[in-house]
């Protein structure tokens, strides 16, 4: 009986260390994270600026995240515009991003988290109008276009303010 009682205190004592070592590390990453947010600039493309947010979030965290720099989710307007926002995309492999594009409301017609109008598009075919997939994705593919996914996915995400 002693045997187990030292067995499960080492077990206990083992997974107590794992637990807050695990908790530094996250710390330290998130740390890091904030470090290189407030490091990062905006950047001016034409009466806007952006901010790319390397930091994986879901789509509505991602919004919240940019409301709390005074901006939104990002917004495309032109293909000069979309083109400029892809070069602001660095993620270590990692191409696809959030931008602000929802179509939760209703299904298959999109609207922009900022207000904006959606004058622009650049679906990959057949992307548009999936059930249960309400966000917006870019560099998808090989094509780097748009696709639609589940807001649950995690995305470094491109912020706009005006």
């Amino acid at each position: 009986m002693k045997i187990l009682a030292v067995c499960a205190l080492v077990c206990a004592v083992m997974a107590l260390t794992a637990a807050a070592a695990d908790a530094a590390q996250e710390e330290q990453e998130d740390a890091e994270e904030e470090l290189t947010l407030t490091t990062r600039t905006w950047t001016r493309i034409g009466n806007r600026t952006f901010l790319f947010v390397p930091r994986k979030l879901n789509w509505a965290d991602a919004e919240r995240n940019c409301k709390t720099m005074d901006g939104h989710l990002g917004s495309v307007h032109s293909l000069w515009e979309y083109n400029l926002l892809r070069n602001l995309i660095v993620t270590d492999g990692e191409k696809a991003t959030w931008l602000g594009g929802s179509d939760s409301e209703v299904e298959g017609k999109w609207r922009w988290i900022d207000g904006t109008p959606f004058n622009f598009d650049y679906w990959c075919s057949g992307q548009a109008v999936k059930d249960n997939q309400d966000c917006l994705q870019i560099n998808y593919s090989a094509r780097r276009c748009w696709d639609d996914v589940e807001c649950t996915r995690r995305l470094p995400s491109v912020c706009v303010a005006n």
